[in-house]
């Protein structure tokens, strides 16, 4: 192929006349095989782009327009939607795009990938200094794929729960800026009882190890939250 050759603007434009192809044609043409060769060829591209997660992330852009237009026009599932978001993440987190990556996240239909990349989103926002970004997104993703029967369930699910528990875990392996965060969390959220514990916890581990803490009076503050 093209992306074997290191032929990439070649491949890119193979793909893209496949694309348009697609998204051009009458529905009737359309054949569910053919769709999901197209899906399968676009998906080994993008492993094969590895190193240029830019072009791979247009790749799997792509991808997913096509998915979307296949499943809306044919109310037919292509089994590609979650692997293709996953893979976008990945590409997004990789090149900082985070707005991407969000919208990657919080699309995705399977629970455990979308679990798997919003902590992977935490870890990295957090290592960049960033995560204020995320505390300032609605924190709410699509509904979860709903198996055993027909119906679909069409409410979103809430990440708030998650982002904290995540927080939390790295701050009790020791993580001591991850209390800080998780004490930004809580306040963000308005939760001041939450933010106090978490600032009181650092506390506490600050006087047990003898480390020194110059906010003091922020400390003082939580005492009192956590009193109230």
């Amino acid at each position: 192929s093209y992306a074997r050759l290191g032929r990439f603007a070649d491949a890119r434009r193979h793909f893209l006349g496949a694309a348009r192809a697609l998204l051009l044609a009458p529905v009737a043409q359309f054949a569910s095989e053919d769709v999901k060769n197209v899906l399968q060829e676009i998906d080994e591209m993008m492993d094969s782009l590895e190193q240029d997660p830019a072009s791979a992330l247009d790749l799997s852009n792509l991808a997913l327009r096509i998915e979307a237009y296949v499943e809306s026009t044919l109310q037919e599932e292509t089994g590609w939607k979650a692997r293709l978001l996953s893979k976008t993440f990945g590409y997004a987190l990789k090149i900082n795009d985070v707005e991407s990556a969000y919208h990657a996240m919080t699309s995705n239909p399977d629970g455990e990938q979308r679990a798997n990349s919003l902590k992977m989103l935490v870890h990295s926002l957090h290592k960049s200094k960033q995560l204020e970004l995320l505390f300032e997104k609605p924190l709410v993703a699509a509904p979860a794929r709903f198996s055993g029967t027909d119906s679909r369930n069409t409410v979103g699910v809430c990440l708030q729960g998650e982002v904290a528990s995540i927080l939390l875990e790295r701050a009790r392996a020791g993580g001591d800026d991850y209390f800080k965060s998780l004490y930004a969390f809580h306040a963000k959220q308005h939760n001041m009882q939450k933010a106090a514990e978490a600032m009181y916890a650092l506390a506490e581990r600050f006087t047990a190890s003898g480390a020194k803490n110059d906010d003091t009076q922020d400390y003082g503050h939580a005492a009192e939250y956590l009193m109230v």
